[in-house]
């Protein structure tokens, strides 16, 4: 592995470059709002609300749920800006550039200042003003104090002097992810499968890089080209992709040994809105047409790498009174969406050391901010303070975001050394999106909370760290009780079905319920401790018929209960075939797991606790002769003793009492014609 080291690097980007795309070279950009939605009703049935409701997916719906009632899941804010109104903006003059529709405004260019005075003759418009100008939606207050920050391009934002770093098993980032505990959550068997993230950047590779490969991307979108190509184009900058793939990477990577991100099993959307050529208002419109579009498609979770506050000559720049958490584009953006159930996670930025630094959204009031520590767990000097203009608190959380390996888009075997709060940002968002699929029903004020609640600053939070450094393992085994996925594999005649169940209270019970084929009930079958969090139960393979059965798990402690999938009508399936099924981050090497006997005939389950009922002995008869079963204790007291006579031919059954019995190891012996067979069982 090559590991290139990038001390720092600047890059002076010409605003009218020769191959930057002449859009901006000529006219003005302008945000058109317009009055209403058209003249169709909103209510349920109208044509109006069925586009609306067409135009949300199914899981986006369901996620509303977790804050919404059903009778208000969608709203006229939801409701698509009028084609007839936009395309009369057309025929004005105007090319669409963005549409907004929670605010109802497209964002329009007019190459000529004439062609822009025909808005006035629209009577559906509300006002219109150009995009380098303050968004005035709502009016507030002139501002008392001005701050300004040296401006930073988004390229110089995510290079930091160097620093040390270990390489490990979980590859460049081994520190990254130890810090907040990924790998122990990944060991309970949790990887994001499930949960979908939402990426707003500069523009993405995956398909350059084999640790995104097999990455899951549900759907992507250049808001700047209007196309469903993320990766760079003919007028791209050389490394806008750049970025967007390094965020991605640190969250969903799934490369072991490598390079492994924080959710590597997780789903992603990919939403492109921000161009490196320039630092321009009308990106923020972007961010906020790719909020709307990412929170339609379901995304639990958006992490967002980009801060704005000052912009180029001409644009009209915040100040720091600005930052009040709803006035600028980005952060009402952010609010809309955590109000239809998002958890929306940004790097709070990279103006630090001094307070009040940070870039907005990171002032939103339903973001979650996130700082940059190093390897020692200090804060890194870049890291933008809070807090905000109304004096609350910033960043909420903190991630190791100075000396971060990164992967090279244009060299897939090559990492170099970079940092910023845009590298802290995803590890939060792939962790939160370890948390979701460990328990999908969790509503995103409750997950901010578990998270806060785990950091090693909580309850104090401050203006540099926040709440501190997140303990993710923490998080998930204080919420509720865990039940991992299924390992499911042969043993004998038996297919074993084993899970991992882990709270923070003691686990009273397990309990795994199959259906059968053609049967219309469950048979529930006691999963047994196995140690290390594990329980398993054994199902005859004979049950099965040959076809596939369905099942649940159940686990109870003294609060709590939950069941796996959690969902009543959803079952995990149980194959009778020969093969092994391991989910990620489980392990079959757990020597009391996979205690397996050598006879030709076994007892289920091998290792049982004091006061079992019983255990059951699967023998065997090949000549239907006398089959004798004998028990005993290690000093040679017979426990147990049966002879069959007549057995026929075929698998034999035999259920021994076990409750009387104290801890310790015990042998059956089988003897039938020509066999001798001694097993053992444990009771612990």
């Amino acid at each position: 592995m090559k590991i290139f080291i990038i001390l720092r690097f600047t890059l002076i980007l010409l605003l009218f470059a020769v191959n930057t795309p002449d859009i901006f070279c000529q006219g003005d950009t302008y945000r058109i709002f317009f009055k209403n939605k058209g003249s169709d009703v909103f209510e349920p049935g109208s044509n109006l609300y069925n586009e609306t409701l067409q135009g949300i997916s199914e899981r986006a719906l369901q996620r509303r749920l977790k804050t919404r009632n059903e009778s208000n899941i969608i709203s006229i804010e939801d409701a698509p800006v009028s084609k007839l109104y936009l395309n009369e903006i057309e025929n004005a003059g105007g090319k669409i550039l963005a549409v907004v529709k929670w605010e109802n405004y497209c964002v329009a260019y007019f190459k000529n200042e004439s062609d822009v005075k025909n808005l006035n003759n629209l009577d559906f418009i509300k006002y219109y003003q150009t995009t380098s100008s303050e968004f005035k939606l709502l009016n507030y207050e002139s501002p008392k104090t001005l701050k300004l920050h040296q401006k930073e391009s988004l390229l110089s934002k995510i290079s930091i002097t160097a620093e040390d770093t270990t390489i490990n098993k979980y590859g460049a980032i081994q520190n990254v992810m130890a810090m907040i505990r990924i790998p122990e959550v990944h060991s309970l068997g949790i990887s994001g499968k499930g949960a979908l993230i939402g990426f707003l950047d500069s523009g993405f590779r995956p398909d350059s890089l084999s640790v995104l490969r097999n990455l899951q991307i549900l759907d992507e979108y250049d808001f700047i080209y209007r196309d469903s190509k993320t990766s760079n184009q003919q007028f791209d900058h050389p490394q806008q992709d750049h970025h967007g793939t390094q965020v991605l990477s640190i969250a969903v990577a799934n490369k072991p040994e490598f390079y492994l991100g924080a959710a590597p099993e997780a789903s992603v959307a990919l939403a492109k809105t921000e161009n490196l050529h320039y630092e321009r208002k009308i990106e923020e419109d972007w961010f906020y047409e790719g909020v709307e579009w990412l929170e339609a498609l379901g995304v639990d979770v958006i992490n967002a790498s980009l801060g704005y506050f000052n912009f180029d000559s001409l644009q009209t720049s915040y100040i720091f009174d600005d930052l009040t958490g709803n006035k600028a584009i980005t952060s009402r953006a952010v609010n809309k969406a955590a109000e239809r159930g998002v958890l929306f996670i940004v790097a709070a930025g990279n103006n630090g050391p001094g307070t009040e630094t940070i870039n907005t959204p990171a002032d939103a009031d339903s973001v979650l901010a996130v700082g940059s520590v190093n390897f020692d767990k200090n804060v890194s000097r870049f890291s933008s303070r809070g807090g905000d203009a109304l004096q609350r608190k910033r960043p909420h959380l903190s991630a190791q975001g100075g000396g971060v390996l990164v992967v090279n888009p244009n060299n897939d075997e090559s990492l170099f050394i970079s940092g910023g709060t845009s590298l802290s940002s995803p590890v939060i968002s792939g962790a939160a999106a370890l948390i979701i699929s460990a328990f999908p029903e969790i509503k995103p004020y409750e997950l901010k909370d578990i998270l806060f609640k785990s950091a090693d600053n909580y309850p104090e939070q401050n203006n540099v760290t926040g709440y501190g450094i997140p303990d993710i393992y923490r998080a998930v085994t204080n919420y509720g009780i865990y039940i991992s996925p299924p390992v499911i594999y042969s043993i004998h005649h038996f297919r074993r079905v084993l899970a991992k169940v882990k709270y923070i209270e003691p686990i009273s019970e397990v309990s795994l319920f199959v259906q059968f084929y053609g049967s219309g009930f469950f048979d529930e079958f006691r999963m047994i401790y196995g140690g290390d969090n594990y329980f398993f139960a054994e199902l005859p393979i004979n049950s099965f018929k040959m076809k596939n059965a369905y099942a649940y798990i159940t686990a109870k402690s003294e609060s709590k209960s939950r069941r796996m999938p959690i969902y009543e009508d959803s079952l995990f399936p149980i194959s009778p075939e020969n093969l092994d099924i391991v989910p990620f981050g489980l392990t079959l090497h757990n020597d009391r797991i996979r205690y397996v006997e050598t006879a030709g005939s076994f007892v289920y389950p091998s290792i049982i606790p004091r006061f079992s009922r019983s255990i059951n002995l699967i023998t065997y008869s090949d000549s239907n002769s006398e089959v004798r079963v004998y028990a005993n204790d290690l000093l040679g007291k017979e426990i147990f003793k049966k002879i069959i006579d007549n057995p026929g031919i075929g698998i034999i059954e035999t259920e021994i009492p076990t409750n009387d019995l104290l801890s310790g190891i015990y042998t059956i012996r089988v003897i039938s014609s020509g066999r001798n067979e001694t097993i053992k069982f444990i009771i612990y």
